[in-house]
């Protein structure tokens, strides 16, 4: 899959920040963007990935080696079920 091509250098830097743990709202907010804006990335993730969520586009721009998640550091606090 040619995903890497088909993605901005904005769009793979919101993965690896929502990968990070930010919200769409704290991502605009780190780029002095508006929340429509991200809201529109995510979109636009979504469909050129052809996910159904921005999870699922974080986990494969991993498999796809577009984003590595082992050397983010990770805002968010894993739970164990």
């Amino acid at each position: 899959m040619s995903t890497e091509l088909a993605l901005t250098e904005k769009e793979i830097e919101f993965l690896k920040l929502y990968a990070k743990g930010y919200t769409s709202p704290q991502i605009a907010k780190q780029w002095f963007a508006s929340k429509n804006t991200t809201r529109t990335h995510m979109k636009n993730i979504r469909n050129k990935m052809n996910v159904p969520s921005i999870n699922a586009a974080v986990s494969l721009a991993h498999q796809e080696r577009i984003i590595n998640i082992d050397e983010l550091t990770i805002l968010r606090k894993v739970t164990k079920k």
